[in-house]
This record gives structure tokens, sequence and C-alpha cells, in this order.
């Protein structure tokens, strides 16, 4: 019968130190454990035409306790989550900012300039372990991807959310499936992602309804129908979208953005749209040594300006 260290070498995770008590993936340390011969082990390897968020929800009936890895195919890519009772209480990746100390310093910093009130109150450390979770799936979801979950007397080393603070995982999947679904009409209305975001007016605190007559790449209605009686999820989105307002700065491109602002691509395109459409903010072409935006672009910004007045 193999031991607990053969079958973890079947996922990116393994047992390391002299007496094989630290449970680490890559460089990072993940857990301790007093007994390893007790650690009761489950490894999985996606097959073509199965599914890794399907595997998660047979599991999270059972409210799992433990660390559960996930890698992807070609194991470029893997990520510790944190499992208390069924909720995600802790994650970690392998690169830099992906531990949640380091990613709510960082995120902290990066708001502590904010000039519009409110944008502030968003929760970094529920972003951080949410998003990364998250993104994991999206990454391993498909054939050749592993799947490993540690339960036993493991000790998280990472800092790790309060209960209540903690999403569950049928929360995870259910935003996995939403965001699946969504993403892709997200993406097609913003279109190329290399184009310098042009800031022109301030988003209020609520949301307005949307100016724009024509919307960026196709003529679908704007998902953002909230401006009436906001609930606190709406509320939340806004917020991301001011966060997301305060990078633009005539000078980076929306892949920039992206990656400055901590929320993720989803949310940070999600709120990029809302902001368009209201006029908020404007998308024009950028050309490596030429200062002169497109003529479809100049057009475009001389009709968001007539719309802010």
């Amino acid at each position: 019968m193999p031991d607990v260290s053969s079958l973890l070498s079947w996922s990116p995770v393994a047992l390391v130190g002299a007496v094989g008590r630290v449970l680490a993936l890559g460089e990072r340390f993940l857990a301790t454990t007093d007994e390893a011969e007790r650690l009761t082990v489950l490894v999985a390897h996606i097959g073509p035409g199965s599914s890794l968020a399907e595997l998660i929800a047979t599991l999270a009936s059972a409210r799992p306790s433990g660390i559960a890895v996930l890698g992807n195919a070609d194991s470029t890519y893997a990520a510790a989550l944190a499992l208390h009772d069924g909720t995600l209480v802790g994650a970690t990746g392998t690169r830099p900012l992906e531990s949640l100390a380091e990613f709510t310093l960082e995120f902290q910093r990066r708001a502590s300039g904010s000039a519009i009130e409110g944008s502030a109150e968003l929760d970094p450390t529920r972003t951080f372990v949410t998003e990364t979770a998250l993104e994991a799936l999206r990454r391993c979801e498909g054939a050749g991807a592993s799947f490993a979950l540690v339960q036993g007397g493991l000790h998280w080393l990472d800092d790790r959310l309060a209960d209540g603070n903690a999403p569950s995982l049928d929360h995870l999947l259910l935003e996995h499936a939403r965001r699946s679904d969504e993403l892709p009409r997200i993406v097609a209305k913003i279109g190329a992602t290399d184009r310098v975001i042009v800031p022109l007016a301030v988003p209020g605190e609520r949301a307005a309804r949307p100016t724009q007559a024509r919307l960026l790449a196709d003529e679908s209605e704007s998902g953002w129908d909230f401006f009436d009686d906001p609930d606190p999820a709406a509320e939340a989105e806004w917020r991301d979208a001011r966060r997301v307002f305060e990078l633009c700065d005539g000078m980076s491109t929306i892949d920039d953005v992206v990656e400055r602002s901590m929320l993720g691509r989803f949310r940070t395109l999600s709120a990029m749209l809302a902001l368009v459409e209201r006029s908020h903010i404007a998308f024009m072409a950028h050309f490596a040594g030429c200062d002169e935006p497109a003529a479809s672009d100049s057009d475009q910004l001389l009709e968001s300006l007539d719309d802010v007045g």
C-alpha cells in the first residue's frame, strides 16, 4: 500500500523536511503536521470529459476540512486552498503577492491614496481568498488537471479568514459557473485590451443609468441594472468600478489596469464595462510611437464627452 508521500507525488504538493512533517507547494510552506502517517489523502487526475468543478461539488456536500491543492495540466500553475467545514478560510499560490498577508499589505498600500470616498472599503482578505480560488478553478478546469485533498492533523501556516467571513464551497462553485457564462460576453463588449483608457468623469457614489447608445462590441443590454434600488452585492460591484476608475490615468491600457487593480480579471473588466457604458471612461487605440488616436476612437471620445456635457 503506498504511503502518503507516494500518493502526493502525483500532485503539486509534497511532504518535506527531515521527518516529512511540512506540507509544501513548491517553495511555499502550507502547513505542518505532527503525524504524517495519520493524514488522509485523496489525489485525482481530471480526464477528458470530466470537470474539476464537478469533483469539488461532490466533495462539498461532505463539508470537508483540510487543504485542497489544484494544479493545471502542464504543471505551470498551482494553488492551495484551506478548508474548514466546507468554507474557504485561506489560500496561497507560489508567486509574489499570492499569500494573504502579502496581498493584503499591497492592496491597502495601493488604496491608501484613494481620492474617492468608499473605494477603500473593499475587503482585501476575502477578495484575495475568493479570487485566488476562482482563478485556480478557471485555470485548472480541463483535462490533465490534478487535485489533492489532504486531511488530518494539519496546522495552516498562512493567515486565514474568520469563519464568519469565509465563503462556502457552494458559493465558490456558483460564482465560477456565473463567471464562466458571463466573461465571454464581457470580453466581447470590451474588445481589444491593448487600448488606453481615458478618464472622462468621476463616478458618483451610486451608479447612474447607462448613457452609451452604442455599446462597445455588440448591442446587448447592460448587465448592471441596479441603479434604482441597489442591493449590497450591487453596491459592492460599484465600489469595484470606483476603484478601477482611479487607475485610469489616460496612459494605462486595459491590461495594465487589470493587473494593477488586484480585483481579478472578471471583476476589473466588469467594472470597466459599467464605467464605459456610463461615459466615465473611453477606450482609445494605442500605437507604439504615435500619440494620435485613430479617427474612429476620436469620434467615440467626442460622443462620450457630449454625453457627459
